[in-house]
């Protein structure tokens, strides 16, 4: 029997610790990968410009060591001109950071003189060959794996999923939720990669964030709520905020604004995958805790631990999304 109540008390202590450091690591940073956009120009001209992750450091951005024969112009620290004598296609360009190597995924999004372009992933390997000819396929596969990260290193999206799944109850409701928010998501996620609406981006990550909150509120009040009467409609209409946050992904990698309907359509299955094993990971964590018939009253403390942690972690994204948006002076929801 003491056995048993030390199991369960590591289980509680395990599954606090981790929210603990998950709302940790969620403040700090996220997963976000490096962009560099390659857009190749007329006369042997190419620009160059950088998406960075929040909070990386401008100063540590990377730039190519350039051959002989080519001078590079920048407009700010985000964008550049490269002029070179000749074609820089085939050739390897070595790529250098001034004061370390950043530990997280960077690649490069290369435009031919056609619009064609074509994803590179170059974490770690610190040089780049110019395709003499584009891969499709490749890139397809690359975007498939920018937005499994994505999903998975955009904590705001994960906690409202494991938040929808505390809270419906029912398999066939929850089945229906996660169909909704699937649905929605995909919509608007092709609808703002066309550039058939063009959403400000700020108050729709705001809202993201309140979404988030909602659910943890309800959560904690453990009454018979909105999401829990409704939870299709709830996971429905925020899959559509949550899909416009998503977008804006796709359009940091895009820079050129040239959208290749297979990129969205890998890129939209990557979230999928990730999304699915996010439910995976909560499914197997239940029955784990049926399996070993853990106290119910460790169970809730665990619960709402984690809830208010979520909570609170929700609204410091709501009060730091807010200043963001204040300071960009984004006033209109579409531009």
């Amino acid at each position: 029997m003491s056995n048993q109540k030390s199991l369960h008390r590591l289980f509680l202590f395990v599954l606090t610790t981790f929210t603990s450091l998950f709302a940790t690591h969620a403040i700090s940073h996220g997963l976000e990968p490096i962009f560099i956009s390659v857009i190749t120009m007329e006369n042997n001209q190419y620009r160059v410009e950088l998406r960075l992750p929040d909070e990386y450091k401008e100063e540590n951005s990377p730039y190519f060591v350039l051959p002989a024969g080519c001078q590079s112009t920048n407009f700010n620290t985000l964008i550049s001109t490269i002029n070179c004598k000749e074609s820089l296609l085939g050739k390897t360009l070595d790529i250098k950071f001034d004061y370390y190597v950043p530990q997280i995924s960077t690649l490069i999004n290369y435009y031919d003189i056609d619009g064609k372009n074509e994803l590179t992933e170059i974490t770690n390997k610190l040089s780049w060959t110019i395709p003499e000819e584009l891969n499709s396929s490749d890139s397809n596969l690359l975007y498939l794996n920018v937005g499994f990260e994505h999903i998975l290193g955009g904590f705001d999206h994960v906690l409202f999923i494991l938040c929808l799944l505390m809270i419906v109850k029912s398999n066939r409701k929850l089945v229906q939720a996660i169909t909704g928010f699937t649905i929605a998501h995909s919509m608007t996620l092709f609808i703002v990669s066309l550039g058939i609406i063009q959403p400000s981006i700020e108050p729709i990550e705001l809202i993201v964030a309140m979404s988030v909150l909602l659910l943890a509120y309800e959560i904690a009040r453990d009454k018979n709520s909105l999401t829990h009467r409704y939870p299709v409609i709830v996971s429905f209409f925020c899959g559509l905020l949550h899909g416009v946050g998503f977008s804006s992904v796709l359009s940091e990698v895009n820079t050129a604004n040239i959208i290749d309907i297979s990129s969205i359509l890998f890129f939209n299955i990557g979230v999928e995958f990730g999304q699915l094993l996010i439910v995976f990971a909560w499914i197997s964590i239940t029955f784990i805790s049926n399996k070993f018939n853990f106290d119910k009253k460790e169970i809730y403390k665990a619960k709402v631990i984690s809830i208010y942690l979520t909570g609170g972690l929700a609204m410091y994204w709501v009060l730091d999304r807010f200043i963001l948006w204040f300071e960009a002076r984004s006033i209109h929801l579409f531009v």
